[in-house]
């Protein structure tokens, strides 16, 4: 379920945008981490996953610096940094290299804006929050539970 709200939010989020030479950053290695992976799979957009220690995923927090944030457009944080009642936090990155041309996205949706897509929208980047995506894992759930097809393609 979580792979068919990641996926169908991720398409909407980025709907119109050529993803020609698009590239991503995965924050986290958790389970949903494996879910976006998955999504971005589907879309054809080449990925690294980042996170804490070292062996976990591609690259570890400290590796990250401006030129790979610039080089990598969308910028997911599948981490629980942020989310309420520890809104103070954010994953530790060069928010610096973030522009105009990048595209955050938050599996968190409480608060509605995290620190992380604040730092975002201040850069001029391109923001979306998991709210979308727990609505689709749940009609996903629905259709699951009541034993009905599920054909949602938005």
């Amino acid at each position: 379920m979580c792979i068919r709200g990641s996926e169908q939010s991720l398409r909407r989020f980025l709907e119109g945008v050529d993803l020609q030479g698009i590239e991503a950053l995965v924050l986290g290695t958790g389970g949903a981490s494996k879910a976006v992976v998955y999504a971005l799979d589907q879309l054809g957009i080449p990925h690294q996953r980042v996170s804490r220690r070292a062996g976990r995923a591609e690259l570890v927090y400290e590796e990250l610096d401006e030129a790979c944030i610039r080089r990598h457009r969308l910028i997911v944080n599948t981490t629980p940094l942020g989310m309420y009642p520890n809104e103070q936090h954010a994953p530790p990155l060069p928010y610096a290299g973030i522009g105009a041309g990048h595209f955050l996205y938050d599996l968190v949706y409480n608060p509605e804006k995290t620190l992380f897509l604040i730092e975002g929208e201040k850069r001029l980047a391109r923001i979306h929050n998991g709210l979308r995506m727990l609505h689709l894992q749940a009609e996903a759930a629905w259709a699951i539970w009541n034993n009905r097809p599920y054909s949602r393609t938005d």
